[in-house]
């Protein structure tokens, strides 16, 4: 398979006062098309480092990251926010929603700046079907549980039709119950949708419900 995403000898590092923090010590890898890929560590182990820099949110210090072919150290501002609206769609722990829209806004939040001939708000409805949330298409955040307001965030991550889905931690405030069913919801847009899923997080038994685990530990992997 074509490689999606290359980390070439990737290190991070972040200055916090008079000391440096070194993320990321060397970190290659490849992400293909349609992968789902987990990556775990302890915290501290610079796996949502190594998200950020896969998913355009930030650059390394030293070494390459190649998002499909292009090094993203050579791309503007306005080229690596474009890949990250259209290309990237973004799962986080914390859910991310706006607690004062509906469900069906929250979804259509990234399209805000569109200026296509798509109709998205059909392409919402459409996703809140698909994860099980048409009948709770104008609640607020507040009105949901947990495991629906995640799987409002997974449809807002697809609203834009991306080629990879970021998950941090997705299950990281979720039972074990609910975060079983979002992940089958994340295998069920890796193996429906054809999209790559890379997801991180610190539970092993969670990793193994993908085709791929990348161990990191102390900025390297391992």
């Amino acid at each position: 398979m074509k490689p999606l995403i290359e980390l070439h000898n990737v290190h991070k590092n972040y200055v916090m006062g008079k000391s440096i923090v070194r993320a990321l010590r060397g970190l290659s890898l490849k992400i293909t098309e349609d992968e789902f890929v987990a990556m775990v560590g302890a915290s501290g182990s610079g796996k949502s480092t190594a998200m950020h820099l896969m998913g355009c949110l930030d650059t390394p210090s030293h070494g390459k990251v190649i998002f499909e072919g292009k090094d993203i150290l050579n791309l503007s501002s306005n080229e690596l926010a474009t890949i990250r609206r259209e290309r990237i769609g973004f799962v986080f722990q914390t859910f991310n929603l706006m607690n004062t829209m509906s469900a069906l806004d929250n979804v259509l939040l990234p399209t805000v700046f569109k200026n296509d001939d798509v109709n998205y708000e059909k392409r919402a409805r459409d996703l809140l079907k698909e994860v099980g949330l048409s009948h709770r298409i104008a609640h607020k955040p507040s009105e949901l549980s947990g495991g629906e307001r995640q799987r409002i965030a997974i449809a807002r991550s697809l609203i834009n039709d991306p080629e990879v889905v970021f998950a941090d931690e997705p299950t990281g405030n979720l039972d074990s119950v609910t975060g079983r069913k979002v992940m089958n919801f994340l295998k069920r847009v890796n193996k429906v949708r054809k999209k790559t899923i890379v997801i991180v997080t610190h539970d092993l038994e969670l990793a193994k419900e993908a085709d791929r685990i990348i161990k990191l530990k102390d900025g390297v992997r391992l």
